[in-house]
């Protein structure tokens, strides 16, 4: 069988990023380089034939061959201020007119709420086309469910982020387990989430348990030019951007003194556009935080502990779906200074076994789905929910 897959060029790396302008990098990137990992994931748990490809693109495709269907790598689409190209995607999905499982998508509000929110035109749309199409649609959490389902979504089902789905070793939790009960954590990496508020507190105060290693703080979108800067594309970030970083990480000092300090901390950033490379690393890794889902969901498949630190509704619901250790971000704030690895665990009430028990139960929800879609399940996939 053969799939649209959308709605990104690639789905494992991108392909030689130093001959690149950024905004084609982040183009293929979708924006956010977590979008990798989740396209990935779902390449590694269907074994039919899925053809990378935006929406354009992909409805100049299926005029010129036959495809049985269509999957989607749904990302945050439901946010109710942004409608992030959503006319696009109903506008493609009626015209193809195949069946329809989207997998992953996700509600992005203010707050967490049951109640009926209001979405952009854009977005309503697109509900529209997947109620229309009688669209099996998997998503990442509870809050999400419900939206869907107050705009007469039927076949809607609850199962997280495929990105929890990729590791299928039968050692997976006593790599975790073994990893946390460690007495010292020497290579701890931070993932970034935006360079303000109160995650740019969060970032600064948590960056010491990196050590400055080079590399050791990871971006994964472009905020005042970070992959940029982590990529070495030193024509691509703004002065505007440097005066940003300096300010929010008090990179002081005379002229010169300001410009080793910010190269010396530009050299910390560090962004991974290859997948399988960023699994690796993660595996040589003792400990990951941050407030990204992704940037934590890459250490957990290598077998790392990762703690997520979640900033909104978002996260927090996903996280407590899926099992996966999480405090919020004004409980890590309150930590005293210098916080430890062991401050962030406790304060998780990490639990590995439950994260795994959790985890077969959402693999088995998940396959079913899939299998009931007609596509076919991968070894790997199979492994889990064995």
């Amino acid at each position: 069988m053969k799939y649209l897959f959308f709605d990104l060029p690639v789905h494992r790396a991108i392909l030689n990023p130093e001959e690149k302008p950024i905004q084609q990098i982040l183009r293929e990137a979708g924006g956010n380089t977590g979008n990798l990992l989740f396209r990935y994931a779902i390449r590694s748990q269907i074994g039919d034939e899925l053809v990378d490809t935006h929406w354009k693109e992909g409805v100049a495709l299926a005029q010129t061959g036959k495809f049985d269907g269509v999957v989607l790598a749904g990302a945050n689409w439901l946010n109710t201020s942004q409608p992030f190209g959503n006319e696009k995607r109903a506008r493609a999905l009626r015209e193809l007119g195949l069946p329809v499982i989207c997998i992953g998508l996700g509600c992005q509000h203010y707050f967490t709420t049951h109640e009926k929110l209001e979405f952009p035109k854009e977005t309503l749309d697109f509900l529209d086309a997947l109620r229309e199409l009688e669209a099996c649609v998997l998503v990442r959490d509870e809050m999400t469910l419900i939206q869907c389902r107050h705009y007469g979504l039927k076949d809607v089902h609850l199962t997280g982020c495929p990105s929890n789905f990729i590791n299928s070793s039968d050692d997976f939790a006593d790599k975790l387990i073994s990893k946390t009960e460690r007495s010292h954590y020497d290579k701890v990496i931070l993932n970034s989430g935006h360079f303000a508020g109160p995650t740019l507190e969060l970032d600064r105060k948590l960056l010491p348990l990196t050590k400055h290693r080079p590399g050791s703080y990871l971006v994964q979108a472009n905020h005042n030019g970070a992959i940029a800067m982590a990529l070495d594309k030193s024509g691509e970030y703004s002065g505007k951007d440097i005066r940003h970083m300096r300010k929010s990480f008090k990179l002081g000092g005379g002229f010169f003194g300001r410009k080793e300090a910010f190269e010396e901390w530009r050299s910390l950033l560090g962004v991974y556009l290859d997948v399988e490379a960023w699994l690796k690393d993660a595996s040589s890794w003792d400990f990951a935080i941050g407030s990204r889902i992704h940037g934590t969901m890459a250490p957990v498949q290598a077998g790392t502990p990762a703690v997520l630190v979640a900033t909104d509704s978002r996260t927090e619901g996903l996280a407590s779906l899926m099992g996966v250790p999480y405090i919020k971000i004004e409980d890590a704030l309150k930590l005293e200074n210098p916080v430890s690895v062991k401050d962030l665990i406790n304060l998780s009430q990490l639990d590995w076994m439950s994260y795994v028990e959790k985890r077969k139960k959402l693999a088995r929800e998940y396959a079913s789905h899939l299998n009931r879609f007609g596509l076919t399940l991968t070894p790997s996939l199979e492994r889990i929910i064995s």
